[in-house]
């Protein structure tokens, strides 16, 4: 149970996971268009 509310009150931070994820997927765009530019 201490692991449950301990994610739960991860997920209930708004500001660390939206940064992290909006690097994530800023990260995977560009890794995305290098891979497309070298594949063409």
């Amino acid at each position: 149970h201490l692991q449950e509310r301990a994610l739960a009150e991860a997920e209930n931070r708004p500001l660390p996971q939206s940064c992290s994820s909006n690097d994530v997927r800023a990260l995977r765009i560009s890794d995305f268009k290098h891979a497309h530019e070298q594949a063409s």
